[in-house]
């Protein structure tokens, strides 16, 4: 069964800390950002594992191997663990587990899974006051979001607000132990 709780996701995620201001007090956006083809193996690694479960019409987010971002309803489908990793602050990857494809958002706004890591696999992570967490691509300005029937959202189609892009993230506690090798 997987559980969450607001200490877990604030230890999951990191939130995006306040712009820097500029003399006039104007907010400037300048969020850091993963080198193309960076690796990632130098970043301390969370081993956090969890299930992104969507608001709107009560799907998780599945990167199936071959790539396909979708929503499926079934809890103990292997496609629907991801492992977030933080890049900088605020900004974060999402690898699917069983895949090992990172979520991507095209210039279209089309969601996929992706071997290799691109600036197209950066996403902005914030917590609303309503508990849920929003994803938004860092290059493109979109939220990832899942229709009513589970099909992914073209980013254009999305805005913040919207159900399509509220997720909750639970921890995966059925999950093989990640400390054997």
């Amino acid at each position: 069964m997987a559980g969450c709780c607001p200490s877990f996701l604030s230890s999951c995620f990191q939130r995006t800390p306040p712009r820097p201001e500029q003399s006039g007090g104007e907010q400037v956006d300048r969020p850091l950002s993963l080198q193309q083809n960076q690796d990632l193996s130098s970043l301390p690694e969370r081993r956090t594992r969890v299930k992104l479960y969507c608001q709107n019409g009560g799907y998780h987010l599945k990167i199936a191997q071959d790539g396909t971002v979708s929503g499926v309803r079934e809890e103990d489908d292997q496609y629907i663990i991801m492992k977030p990793k933080a890049v900088a602050i605020g900004v974060i990857v999402i690898q699917g587990e069983q895949s090992e494809k990172y979520l991507s958002m095209n210039d279209k706004g089309e969601l996929s899974g992706k071997e290799t890591l691109s600036d197209e696999c950066n996403f902005l992570e914030h917590i609303e006051p309503n508990g849920y967490t929003t994803f938004r691509s860092q290059k493109y300005t979109w939220y990832v979001g899942l229709k009513a029937n589970g099909t992914p959202m073209k980013g254009p189609e999305t805005h913040q607000g919207m159900k399509n892009v509220l997720f909750l993230p639970s921890i995966d506690v059925v999950s093989k132990d990640v400390s054997s090798s």
